[in-house]
């Protein structure tokens, strides 16, 4: 009996079909399931990382809380102090407009006032821990910096000095590395950033509304990393980092700045716009000041050596055991210059004639009102490579942070603490976040 077609068994051809159709359906289902499931992961990531990203934010915001409170703290300390001399003037070098109100051409001449130096508390890096969060925290006033507003100056000599001085500071920043600055680059951008500042308006950058004032003619930056945007500056010029040596290579921002309080002269005559802590300037800026044929050289170091001497005890005694900075190094009280005429003891300063000395003396103050606040909120992992961070030297500290394993957070905060009989803090920059981590800037580097 022969069956009907409906009844006959699958040729090998129709069986092999199906097994290959099925075959690729799996492959399709596992593809699926593998891409959901990557998915899946990569949410999960993002999401943990939005979540200690949202956690650092929350722990830098509280940190910069209670920097605010510590500067306030130490505003009002010294102004107890000065009060308690019996001095009830107000301190000219305290306020934005009178950093040198009272101080005449000398600077530092009449009554004593607040000082801000390395011995501060403010002034050593410091870990926290908020919320379980690491913090780092980095605070430097900004008017150990020279401000490139003088630039702008109306008095034409005195804004050709200024880009001079610029110059020379953007020459000597990265002395020593593999990035140094030649002479004719800096001049470059020197000119460059102060045809940035005046041609903007008329120009094709960016010209924020709320900052523009066409009957000024220029647009004041909110920050230096403005000038990133022009040639010859190019990225590295704002970041911090090691060179292939392991030279420190420190952003032209530690040398330069917009932010620092300007300088009115007792008849409203500016030096230069601006004046310098000397008790904090790096050595790039205080060279950059003047001309070496007009003030020797020497006399940057002797300024750098003195406010680096130990400072003695009133009794003469020295403590068995100072205590000791994050990395591991003694800290040590140093001495200070508690007035600009304390300039005058330096052998360098004795053999200038008056003029130049009372030149010298009226580009320095003692003071700081201007503050840059750095937090950096780090999620490490040298605790999982077998390395205890406080076991750690400065340099190989910096190196490990610096490999790029760490999920890090960098903001900036400045601020100007108003002194005066009205303490009080005012905020410049609010939440600048940075693409690198800050190298403190040593005073003696080796």
């Amino acid at each position: 009996m022969q069956l009907s077609t409906s009844h006959k068994a699958d040729s090998p051809g129709e069986r092999g079909a199906a097994l290959l159709i099925t075959f690729l359906v799996l492959i399709v289902v596992v593809m699926i399931a593998y891409q959901v499931n990557r998915i899946t992961a990569n949410e999960q990531i993002e999401a943990r990382r939005s979540l200690v990203l949202t956690k650092m934010d929350f722990a830098i915001d509280a940190a910069f809380l209670q920097v605010e409170q510590d500067l306030l703290a130490d505003a009002e300390e010294e102004g107890e102090e000065e009060g308690g001399e019996g001095d009830p003037q107000e301190n000219p070098g305290a306020a934005i407009a009178g950093a040198g109100g009272e101080e005449g051409e000398g600077g530092g001449e009449g009554e004593s006032g607040p000082v801000d130096s390395f011995n501060d508390e403010w002034a050593t890096i410091q870990s926290t821990n908020i919320g379980d969060q690491d913090l780092s925290v980095y605070v430097i006033d900004e008017d150990r910096k020279f401000n490139i507003l003088s630039m702008l100056a109306e008095d034409v000599e005195e804004a050709q000095e200024a880009q001079v001085i610029v110059a020379r500071i953007l020459d000597g920043c990265r002395n020593g590395t593999r990035v140094d600055i030649q002479s004719g680059t800096a001049e470059d951008m020197a000119r460059a950033m102060k045809n940035f500042l005046e041609d903007r308006i008329g120009g094709t950058f960016p010209s924020p509304n709320h900052l523009a004032d066409p009957d000024a003619g220029v647009i004041m930056p909110l920050s230096m990393r403005e000038f990133v945007a022009i040639e010859p500056f190019s990225a590295h010029h704002f970041q911090d980092y090691l060179d292939e040596d392991g030279n420190r290579v420190h952003a032209i921002d530690c040398f330069l700045t917009v932010y620092s309080s300007p300088a009115i002269g007792p008849e409203g005559e500016s030096q230069l716009g601006y004046t310098i802590n000397v008790n904090t300037a790096p050595l790039p800026v205080l060279a950059g000041l003047f001309d070496p044929s007009l003030v020797d050289s020497s006399l940057w170091r002797e300024i750098i050596d003195h406010r680096n001497e130990e400072q003695e005890s009133e009794d003469g005694a020295q403590d068995e055991e100072p205590q000791l900075d994050e990395y591991g190094e003694p800290m040590v009280a140093t001495k200070e210059f508690q007035a600009t005429t304390d300039l005058e003891s330096l052998p360098t300063m004795e053999g200038l004639d008056p003029e130049t000395r009372d030149l010298v003396m009226a580009r320095f103050k003692v003071d700081s009102q201007v503050f840059s606040i750095t937090i950096t909120a780090r999620e490490s992992t040298l605790m999982d490579q077998g390395m205890d961070p406080h076991e750690l030297s400065r340099e190989e500290r910096e190196r490990a942070e610096r490999a790029g394993t760490d999920l890090v957070r960098t903001v900036r905060r400045v601020l100007w603490r108003q002194g005066g009989e009205e303490v009080g803090i005012h905020i410049l920059a609010l939440w600048d976040v940075l693409d690198h981590t800050p190298l403190e800037l040593l005073d003696v580097e080796e």
